[in-house]
Formats: structure tokens, sequence, C-alpha cells
């Protein structure tokens, strides 16, 4: 029983979840295909951004006039909409990277419902394997894949990101599990996981190129800014 509870005291909103439902209240009312994909991801158990992190995306997306965005894990397609949406002033693009076979068929219906195809670049494949072969570089990158594999895509994502750009990285905090001591973290399946996002944390916040911060939004969303030319 004891350590029942203890594995309870880690899994945790991270926010009030009044003060959550009174942030989704104010939200703009999805409707539509967008409705119908929130409830298909939560009936399915398809883990997609929720709807106030589909808003945060959009509007960090505007503010930061991007053009040029990648998103690594893209599910159903629910969040590259919001990204895609994010862009359209400037007439931007997103690449959007998927291994599911499943998914990718199921987001490319989904954008083209949406009237977004055109405004999304998939590619299929492991991000492991995909992101060496990209040669161009991002204004603004999301990282919403495995959890585990977060440090192995991390210098690919640096190399990646334009001086000046934003790199967005969604489920850092993983339901409040990062915050217990080392060996602390509940269930043997997440112990590794829960480590490699430390790891991956560590990372982020200790690199010299980068600036992070890491807000209660969702699940934790780390924002990082990489510095400019001269100043690594």
């Amino acid at each position: 029983m004891a350590r029942l509870l203890r594995v309870k005291e880690y899994l945790m909103d991270i926010t009030n979840p009044q003060v959550q439902e009174y942030i989704r209240n104010l939200l703009p009312v999805r409707q539509g295909i967008l409705a119908e994909m929130e409830r298909d991801a939560r009936e399915r158990k398809i883990p997609i951004v929720s709807p106030e992190t589909a808003m945060f995306l959009y509007i960090l997306m505007k503010t930061q006039r991007a053009g040029e965005v990648l998103e690594i894990g893209t599910a159903i397609g629910y969040s590259t909409y919001w990204l895609a949406r994010g862009v359209e002033d400037t007439g931007g693009r997103v690449t959007a990277i998927e291994i599911s076979p499943g998914n990718i068929a199921e987001a490319r219906e989904n954008w083209q419902r949406l009237g977004m195809k055109e405004r999304v670049e998939l590619i299929e494949g492991d991000a492991v394997e995909v992101l060496p072969t990209l040669d161009r570089e991002f204004d603004c990158i999301f990282l919403d894949a495995n959890k585990s594999r977060y440090p192995e895509l991390f210098s690919h994502c640096y190399r990646l990101l334009k001086p000046g750009g934003l790199w967005i990285t969604d489920n850092v905090l993983f339901q409040g599990q990062v915050v217990g001591k080392d060996g602390d973290e509940p269930g043997i399946k997440t112990r590794p996981l829960v480590a490699k996002l430390k790891e991956f944390i560590n990372m982020l916040t200790g690199h010299p190129g980068l600036e992070t911060v890491i807000v209660p939004v969702g699940d934790g969303m780390a924002l990082s800014y990489k510095r400019g030319e001269g100043n690594e």
C-alpha cells in the first residue's frame, strides 16, 4: 500500500484541474472536423496536444512570424493543423515527420478535409533516420515524438534550428513524474522514459547555445531560443 501511495504522488496534473477547465472553456469552440479529431483521440487514446497547447502553438507561430516549421511526431495531424494555421500569414509551410502508417493515412485525410494539405510536407519514417538527411534550417521546431528518444534527437534538432529560432518540446513534465527523485519514478516501465526526459531537460537547460524555459501548458512544454551567431 505504501508503494501505491508513493506512485500516486508522482502521477499528477501539472496544473490545477479547475484552473485548466477554466482556461479551456475560454478557448474558441472547436467544431466540425477539429471537434471530431479531439473526440476520436480521446476515445482511441491517440496522443495529441491539448486544446490549450494547440492554441499556444498557433500564437507562437503567429508572433514568431515563422516561415519554415519542422514537426517531429505528427500522429493524426491535429497539432500540424494549428502550426500550419499559424504560418498562413507568412505563406509558410510545415514539414512533418511521422513513423506510423496508420497515423500517416489519417493525417493526410484530416489535412485534406481541413484545407491544409498544401501547407504540409509529410516525410514518412523514423525521425532518428530522417533528421540527418535534412539539409535546410527551420524557423521553428516542434518536437512531440517518442519521449524516450528525445536525447537521441537533440543534436539533430539543434543543427536544423536557425539562429534566433524557437524549439518547442512537448510533454517534458510527463504528468509531474520528472520532479521525483532518482529511483522514485512510478512503474518499472516508466522509469527509463522519465530518466531520458530528465537527461533531455538537462541537455536543453545546460546547452550554451540555447536559452530555455519550461511552462506548465498541457503536459509541460519547453521553449528554447537558439542564440544568434557569435553568441554561442
